[in-house]
């Protein structure tokens, strides 16, 4: 028991010092859930708005289609878990859970960072298939 408390106090302190413009780790964790909230919302607003009506191949638009609906459900899900430790840290004054939901929230936020850059690349192999697809048509 000793030792997790040492633990805690250890991690508390780091916390503290490296952030020292939040009073308190349930700042923390709601503004971070905030800013994953934002991306989340303009992220899944850039999936909704890629068009795959160009796509004239059907095998291709089958493929494109089920990459698409991987990144939304993706992020949908990691969304959901990481509100529902949100909720739990902010009803439960455990240390720990509110340790665990500010990890989490911060792979979360990592996660949509990537996911911009997947959803980039999607839509840039989108395009490019797009146009191969019009050069084809015209020949």
């Amino acid at each position: 028991m000793l030792i997790i408390s040492k633990i805690k106090m250890i991690i508390k302190n780091v916390i503290n010092w490296l952030l020292p413009y939040y009073g308190n780790i349930d700042t923390l964790i709601t503004t971070i859930f905030t800013v994953n909230g934002i991306l989340f919302s303009v992220a899944f607003s850039i999936i909704i708005a890629i068009n795959l009506l160009e796509i004239k191949n059907i095998k291709l638009y089958e493929e494109f289609s089920n990459i698409l609906n991987r990144k939304s459900s993706s992020i949908k899900r990691c969304f959901v878990f990481t509100a529902i430790f949100v909720c739990l840290s902010s009803i439960i004054d455990i240390w720990f859970i509110k340790l665990i939901s500010l990890v989490i929230c911060l792979f979360f936020l990592i996660q949509l960072i990537l996911s911009f850059e997947g959803i980039y690349k999607f839509k840039r192999d989108l395009e490019n298939q797009i146009q191969k697809d019009k050069r084809d048509l015209e020949k």
